[in-house]
């Protein structure tokens, strides 16, 4: 077994359609189990999340949505700088 392919994939799902492609290939593989999927929403009204949960649901990986209000984006920026 190669070092890579030991780990766990996780991927960022949009809904869009490269990270959707790439949800469907890896829920072909036999390691769907534990594969993570991670969407960004921005406030509770971010009009791309369905999309990330249609496609999570299509795929069958279970999708983890974060929250990133206003008050955030700044310091988040700051903390990525630094």
């Amino acid at each position: 077994m190669n070092f890579i392919s030991s780990f766990t994939p996780a991927i960022m799902l949009s809904g869009g359609v490269d990270s959707t492609l790439l949800a469907n290939y890896l829920s072909l593989t036999e390691r769907i189990d534990g594969i993570r999927a991670y969407y960004l929403a921005f406030g509770h009204d971010d009009p791309k999340e369905n999309y990330a949960k249609l496609a999570s649901e299509k795929t069958g990986i279970p999708l983890n949505i974060y929250r990133m209000e206003s008050e955030h984006v700044i310091p988040t920026i700051k903390e990525m700088i630094s």
